[in-house]
C-alpha cells in the first residue's frame, strides 16, 4: 500500500510542478518551438539539473531548515501541501515558485508540529536572501546577456 501512495503522491507531485513551473513555456509560447519539444527539453534539462546539482537544494530543504527528523507522515504532509498549493495557483493562473511553496511547507509544518524552535532561522535567512535577490540578479543578467547577444551574436546570425 505504501509504494502505491508513493507512486500517486509522485504522480500528483509532478503533474502540480507541470502546471506552474514551465521551464521551456517560453520557447513554446512565443512559437519557437512546439509543446512536444518544449517538454522533451525540459524533461531532459529538469532531469539532469536534479541528478547534478540538486541535492544542494535537497539538502538545504531536507535539512536544513528544521532541526528535527521528519517522519513519513511529515514528509507526505509536506509533499501534499506544497503540490495542492501549486494546482491552486496554477488554476488561478499564478506563477509561484516550487521552492517558495516547499519551503513554506517546511517551515510551516515545523513550526506547528514542533515550535518555533524547530527552524534553523540561519538557513531561513539565507533562503529569503536569495528569494529577494533573485528578481534582482535575473534584471542584471537579463541586462547584460542582452548586451552580449546584441555585441557578438546578432552580427553573426
Amino acid at each position: 500500500m505504501l509504494i502505491v501512495l508513493t507512486v500517486l503522491l509522485a504522480l500528483y507531485i509532478s503533474w502540480s510542478i507541470g502546471s506552474n513551473d514551465e521551464t521551456m513555456g517560453t520557447l513554446a509560447g512565443c512559437g519557437y518551438i512546439s509543446m512536444g519539444r518544449a517538454v522533451l527539453i525540459g524533461a531532459i534539462a529538469d532531469a539532469l539539473g536534479a541528478i547534478l546539482l540538486g541535492y544542494r537544494v535537497e539538502e538545504t530543504i531536507g535539512r536544513g531548515l528544521i532541526s528535527v527528523d521528519l517522519t513519513y507522515y511529515d514528509i507526505f504532509v509536506i509533499m501534499v501541501s506544497m503540490a495542492t498549493w501549486l494546482i491552486i495557483s496554477s488554476a488561478m493562473g499564478i506563477p509561484i515558485s516550487t521552492t517558495h511553496s516547499i519551503v513554506g511547507a517546511v517551515t510551516g509544518l515545523g513550526v506547528y508540529k514542533y515550535g518555533l524552535q524547530s527552524l534553523n532561522l540561519k538557513s531561513l535567512v539565507r533562503i529569503a536572501a536569495g528569494w529577494i535577490l533573485s528578481p534582482l540578479i535575473g534584471v542584471i543578467m537579463a541586462y547584460f546577456m542582452e548586451k552580449f547577444v546584441s555585441m557578438y551574436l546578432k552580427r553573426r546570425v
